[in-house]
C-alpha cells in the first residue's frame, strides 16, 4: 500500500483500496450464496456522505460495499486487534469505538467527522445492533452527529434480506438481498428542529423499503 501511495500517489493508492473491498465483499458474498440487488445508486451524490442504514446481519457490510456504499464503518475496537482485518479497517477510514466508554465515543465521532471533512464516507447502523428477526428498530440520535457535524449528506440505506442468510434461525443458507440507496438529505441548513427530527425522518424512509 504505501509503494503504491510512493510511486503512484494516493489517489492511486485510494483506488487500489476501493477496488481490494469491493472484490473482498463480492467474493464473500459469492462464497455464502448471498445475491445482491441494488437500487437507487444514481442517489449517491458525489463526495464525501454518511450511509445510514438499518442493520439486519453481519453480512450487511460486505453487502452494502458490494451495493456501492464504499465507506469506513463503525466497529468494536476488539476487531482491529484482529491480524489483517485490523489493518484493512484502518486503510478504508473505519473507526474504532468502544460502547462502555463515553469519552470514547466522544472521541469516535471527532475521528469521523476527520474522515468525512478528507472525503472519506462513513457507514453507520444507528439501531445498535442486529435486528435479528427483520423488524427495523429505534434509531439512536447520537449515529447522527457524525453528518451534522460535518455537514456532509445523509444517504439513508435500506438492506432487505440478509437476516435470512444466518441470523434468522443460526444457520447459514442462501439469500436474495435488496439494497435500496434513497435520495440524500442535506445537512448544510437543518433548523434544530430539523435536526432533532433527523433520527425518525431517515427511520422511516429506510423503513418503507422493508417487506412487511
Amino acid at each position: 500500500m504505501k509503494w503504491i501511495s510512493k510511486f503512484k500517489g494516493s489517489e492511486a493508492a485510494e483506488q487500489y483500496k476501493n477496488k481490494a473491498l469491493v472484490k473482498w465483499a463480492v467474493g464473500t458474498n459469492k462464497i455464502f450464496g448471498v445475491k445482491v440487488t441494488a437500487i437507487g445508486q444514481e442517489n449517491i451524490p458525489d463526495g464525501a456522505v454518511v450511509f445510514i442504514s438499518n442493520h439486519q446481519s453481519n453480512f450487511d457490510t460486505p453487502v452494502l460495499i458490494e451495493a456501492g456504499a464504499i465507506a469506513g464503518f463503525i466497529s468494536k475496537k476488539e476487531v482491529f486487534k484482529v491480524p489483517m482485518l485490523g489493518y484493512w479497517m484502518k486503510q478504508i477510514h473505519c473507526v474504532s469505538v468502544d460502547r462502555d466508554n463515553i469519552r470514547d465515543a466522544v472521541k469516535m465521532i471527532q475521528n469521523g467527522v476527520k474522515n468525512l471533512k478528507q472525503g472519506y464516507s462513513m457507514l453507520i447502523f444507528p439501531e445498535g445492533t442486529r435486528a435479528k428477526d427483520g423488524v427495523i428498530k429505534e434509531f439512536k440520535n447520537g449515529s447522527f452527529k457524525l453528518a451534522t457535524k460535518a455537514k456532509v449528506p445523509i444517504v439513508p440505506v435500506t438492506v432487505d434480506g440478509t437476516n435470512m442468510a444466518y441470523e434468522y434461525d443460526g444457520k447459514l443458507r442462501k439469500a436474495n438481498v435488496t439494497v435500496t440507496f434513497h435520495k440524500p438529505i442535506s445537512t448544510e441548513n437543518l433548523s434544530r428542529e430539523e435536526e432533532k427530527q433527523l433520527a425518525e425522518t431517515v427511520h422511516d424512509i429506510v423503513a418503507t423499503s422493508l417487506n412487511k
